[in-house]
């Protein structure tokens, strides 16, 4: 099934740019600049809703897994014995 992923559109990072500044400096960001925003916070979304997805795939199968009750007619599996021979003088 197809994730759809959140977005940011360019409109959002120029209202964005037009809000932002960095210890009281507003920065001018040229059309690169902001394409490069727009870019970079859509590979971290895509990024951070994997992210999500993985973790809640990998919690319900460790749920499942634990929940399942075991196979009361699994064949056991016994350890082999060691393959040496000890030697005594008894």
């Amino acid at each position: 099934m197809p994730i759809n992923y959140p977005k940011v559109v360019p409109e959002d990072v120029n209202g964005f740019a037009l809000a932002w500044e960095i210890g009281g400096i507003k920065m001018i960001l040229d059309a690169t600049s902001r394409r490069f925003a727009v870019d970079f916070a859509n590979t971290v979304l895509r990024s951070y809703v994997d992210d999500l997805v993985a973790k809640a795939q990998a919690g319900k199968k460790l749920k499942e897994s634990a929940s399942k009750p075991a196979d009361p007619v699994a064949p056991v599996q016994a350890t082999p014995a060691p393959a040496s021979i000890i030697l005594t003088d008894k």
